[in-house]
């Protein structure tokens, strides 16, 4: 393996990016299609120096500094900035920070207002689902439909029979957290996919 600081590494990456950028503007004018717009690039759901980073590490055994372990040990680390926490421990955290901060919201809306309420709790679940998917998203809005109707609707500290309001406002969450992820997944391929507008063309 080949060890590099990481301001040499993320040079390295950033120069290779650079080369992806004009081996694929020059594909693009030997096929006769539209110029390369490199800032349109920033919608790709990989980051292009991510990917020279990959290449570099895994195509031509170069690695930063901070991948060297034990010698002995042959697992590669990456750098700790590059590290995401348990995917689980995350949800979990940003569910109680988000329940922490939505049904106290529902339950002045609530009393205050008479209305508005579901709205903090939709604002919760989509930002859980848009963070970690939809599976997160769904238990995020069971837990919180439930203690907001525990807590917020009816007689306090105990279930009430649920409204036509709060089944809807239920659909629509479980709709939310279904569907927005997977738009969000998809939305990149869509936008190169779609023709450039026309002011792009110009240019």
């Amino acid at each position: 393996m080949s060890f590099h600081s990481v301001s040499e590494f993320h040079s390295l990456k950033t120069r290779l990016g650079e080369r992806l950028q004009e081996a694929t503007s020059l594909y693009a004018h030997e096929n006769t299609l539209l110029p390369l717009n490199r800032a349109a690039l920033h919608q790709m759901s990989t980051d292009l120096d991510h990917t020279a980073g990959e290449l570099l590490m895994f195509g031509c055994d170069v690695w930063p500094e901070s991948a060297r372990g034990d010698e002995n040990d042959m697992t590669v680390e990456t750098t700790p900035s590059e590290t995401d926490p348990p995917r689980l421990s995350a949800a979990l955290f940003w569910s109680i920070v988000a329940l922490g901060v939505t049904l106290p919201v529902s339950a002045l809306l609530y009393h205050f207002i008479g209305g508005g309420n579901y709205w903090a709790i939709t604002f919760g679940i989509v930002t859980i689902a848009m963070l970690f998917g939809s599976v997160h998203g769904l238990l995020h809005t069971g837990i919180s439909y439930s203690l907001n109707n525990f807590f917020v609707i009816g007689s306090p500290l105990a279930f009430s029979q649920p409204t036509k309001i709060e089944i809807g406002m239920a659909i629509g969450s479980i709709t939310l957290a279904v569907v927005l992820p997977w738009l969000a997944r998809h939305a990149p391929t869509w936008r190169v996919a779609l023709p450039s507008p026309a002011w792009h063309r110009t240019k």
